[in-house]
């Protein structure tokens, strides 16, 4: 854990009884934090001074409102956190200086060598205050039984402020309410290979930001072990679900038959309910699954804790009763999945299939299957339900970068003819008119001779189009080819 040293407030600091004696000028609208305090006795060496400083200007140095005058444009310059001079050296012109500069400007009867030791034993008091507080947070954090409680404890020790805790650009948690004219204090866990970075993130009033930021900067840490023990759990819950040669669709061992009750118990199949299977995949394939993991496990966990999820290639399945989502009807099941999953992992862009309803006659290979084949054809921040599934749909099974290669490997001559464009699109619409050479030229607003003219054509480049059993096939790859080339 690294704290950020000598955030001290001024506005606490000559609030503290060692400072009665300081008589304040003029104080900057803002709060400004103290980092450090400087002895100067020569104005110039003002210039050197780093911002967040505590000037104090030695009596040799503050005589004469031209020596003063300097000084405050100086401290101006460098963002000093205040000038603070004698009682006896003040001047009006000096005054309307500071105001002008909008600096703080502070004067005192004390020894300004005095002065420079009690200001620095001060900023040292409130840190090792601060520190404290930081220390006793992380320690009831680290105590803390998941990230919820984590965050809230983060914002009550910031007076109840708005905090929050993202992954992904997915909402993890959120506790308080955000203070009127607030600024954000931003802290990152440290990415690492195949793990989604944890933010931390709280609104808070100026005053507060810079204990904010270490406070959010001692629990990320934590936060993220937290998310990091949620997928864990998550996923030694699923074990046993299913294996990865049922996952990709090739069904189950014949060992592994779910014709037990204590094989359904172990998968977590409720074989004797109404169930549906759930696929939910990442629809943008370049990037790696592993890195949504957390937030995906954590905001499936708050939406159905008694179903885990079992990780597969390209993303996750689980089998879920349709008890749990409180409706027995696919469109109502999509809502749910939909208000409950899907909007709450928007950032990532999930589409979530949903099988038909199956009972303890089904194999949940094939509701596996189901569910994986309408995510497969789902949009992006979408759920699909197999039992909705339309022939145009399928089309989308097939990516439109790979729609072009197929057809020279199927279709080589077709896509070497100047008029591949319309043959295809030709083709396409008569597949869909089930062969009918009438219907496809009132589709296509062709004559239909030109219709035929067309599909003879086609047969002479080497596509038979009625053959039954490559029907689909070519459906699939002319629909995704033509879509491919804006026809």
């Amino acid at each position: 854990m690294t704290i950020r040293r000598a955030a001290v407030e001024l506005a606490d600091l000559l609030n503290t009884p060692d400072f009665d004696d300081v008589t304040e000028h003029h104080r900057m609208s803002h709060s400004h934090v103290v980092r450090d305090v400087a002895f100067v006795t020569d104005i110039e060496d003002i210039s050197n001074v780093g911002p967040g400083t505590i000037v104090v200007l030695d009596e040799s140095a503050a005589h004469g409102g031209w020596l003063l005058s300097g000084a405050l444009r100086y401290a101006w310059e460098r963002h000093a956190a205040a000038l603070i001079v004698p009682d006896d050296a003040l001047a009006i012109s000096v005054l309307e200086l500071a105001k002008r500069l909008d600096v703080n400007f502070l004067s005192s009867p004390r020894a300004m060598s005095r002065m420079v030791l009690d200001i620095a034993i001060g900023i040292g008091r409130l840190q090792a205050a601060t520190e404290s507080r930081i220390i006793t947070l992380r320690q009831r954090i680290e105590d803390a039984p998941d990230i919820v409680t984590a965050v809230g404890l983060i914002s009550r020790e910031l007076g109840g402020c708005l905090v929050q805790a993202n992954s992904s650009g997915t909402l993890i948690a959120s506790a308080g309410k955000p203070p009127p004219a607030s600024q954000s204090a931003r802290v990152t866990s440290s990415p690492r290979p195949f793990e989604s970075p944890v933010e931390l993130v709280a609104l808070v009033p100026n005053q507060q930001l810079e204990f904010a930021h270490n406070a959010l900067n001692a629990a990320v840490p934590t936060a993220r072990i937290m998310l990091l023990t949620d997928e864990l759990e998550a996923i030694q819950k699923a074990l046993p679900l299913l294996s990865m040669v049922t996952l990709t669709g090739l069904g189950f061992a014949r060992s592994m038959q779910p014709d037990t009750d204590r094989f359904a118990d172990a998968m977590h199949i409720p074989s004797h309910k109404p169930h549906v299977a759930v696929c939910l995949l990442v629809a943008d394939s370049s990037h790696d699954v592993a890195l949504f993991s957390s937030p995906v496990y954590h905001v499936w966990r708050r939406a159905f804790k008694g179903s885990p999820l079992s990780r597969m290639d390209g993303g996750w399945i689980t089998f879920l009763s349709v008890d749990a989502v409180g409706t027995a009807t696919s469109d109502a099941i999509a809502h749910t999945l939909t208000e409950r999953v899907v909007e709450p992992l928007r950032a990532i862009g999930v589409a979530v299939g949903i099988s038909t309803i199956g009972n303890d006659e089904r194999i949940a290979s094939d509701l596996a299957g189901e569910a994986w084949l309408a995510a497969k054809v789902a949009r992006p921040n979408a759920a699909a339900t197999f039992d909705r599934i339309s022939q145009p749909l399928l089309s989308r099974l097939i990516p439109r970068e790979l729609a072009q290669r197929l057809v020279g490997v199927y279709f080589p001559r077709l896509q070497a003819d100047s008029q591949f464009n319309e043959l295809a699109r030709c083709a396409v619409a008569y597949l869909d008119c089930v062969g009918s050479v009438s219907a496809t030229a009132t589709r296509l607003g062709l004559h239909r001779n030109t219709v035929q003219a067309r599909l003879r054509r086609i047969t002479e480049l080497g596509v038979n189009l009625t053959e039954p059993d490559s029907s689909l096939t070519q459906h699939l790859i002319l629909t995704a080819a033509t879509r491919c080339d804006g026809v």
